[in-house]
């Protein structure tokens, strides 16, 4: 299975919830410095401490 590349939201506003969701979990890059900027920081550094912890 081969992974295409995002896309990414444009802008802040324009983020999808979901993909907001996996960002601040950690689970996925973002595809532009709009979903950077998107990102809550607290919650991606608390699901990173989390996975270090384990």
């Amino acid at each position: 299975m081969v992974n295409t590349p995002r896309k990414g939201a444009a802008r802040v506003a324009d983020a999808a919830p979901d993909i907001l969701a996996r960002l601040n979990a950690g689970e996925i890059e973002a595809a532009t410095l709009s979903e950077n900027l998107a990102t809550g920081f607290t919650a991606l550094l608390a699901a990173t401490i989390s996975e270090l912890a384990k």
